[in-house]
């Protein structure tokens, strides 16, 4: 048995079997009038549970509307943020940049820094190296005047002394005799 579309006022609710109307229930062929009945009854029950089908779907479709709303709601959050994300990175990008330009700015300095101070280093080392140079030769020079000078000094105190032990020698055998003249030594003797 085929069960076509309902239809609920077309021939009055006794007709809700599509093609079987009240007078036809008599003719030859056709279903008999108690079976309509229960085929109406069976489609009674089953308009009514497809009116509670549709009640269920329409507040299906309303919480899909509210749930389409809570989507778009969380979708436009999130397009928000991945825009934040993406400005963020942006910014990211260019305190990059600016960190490697300005680090780059600061090692060309520096390295001008330190030729600089190199050269005014080189200056000065040789300038020192000038003046250490210049003293030592004055102190060498000078140096080497006292040591000529002590040394002819020495030289000067040995004929002195050798000078001195030949006058001692020969007065011990001539002997010494004091003289008034007051330098302590007298003259020798004549003859």
């Amino acid at each position: 048995m085929l069960l076509c579309r309902m239809r609920s006022t077309h021939y009055g609710p006794e007709a809700l079997v599509v093609g079987v109307r009240p007078r036809d229930a008599s003719l030859p062929g056709s279903i008999s009038t108690s079976s309509a009945a229960r085929i109406n009854r069976e489609n009674q029950g089953t308009e009514q549970e497809q009116r509670r089908r549709l009640r269920l779907q329409r507040r299906r479709s309303g919480e899909m509307g509210d749930q389409k709303e809570s989507l778009f709601k969380i979708t436009h959050t999130l397009a928000m943020k991945n825009e934040e994300i993406s400005n963020f990175i942006c910014t990211l990008k260019q305190n990059l940049d600016n960190l490697e330009a300005n680090s780059n700015r600061v090692q060309d300095d520096m390295q001008s820094e330190f030729t600089a101070l190199h050269s005014a280093l080189d200056e000065m080392k040789e300038t020192m190296l000038t003046r250490i140079k210049q003293e030592r030769a004055s102190r060498t020079y000078e140096l080497q005047s006292q040591l000529s000078a002590c040394s002819k000094a020495l030289e000067s105190s040995e004929e002195l002394l050798e000078l001195a032990n030949q006058t001692l020698c020969s007065s011990e055998t001539d002997g010494f005799t004091q003289c008034d003249d007051g330098s302590g030594l007298s003259p020798l003797p004549e003859g």
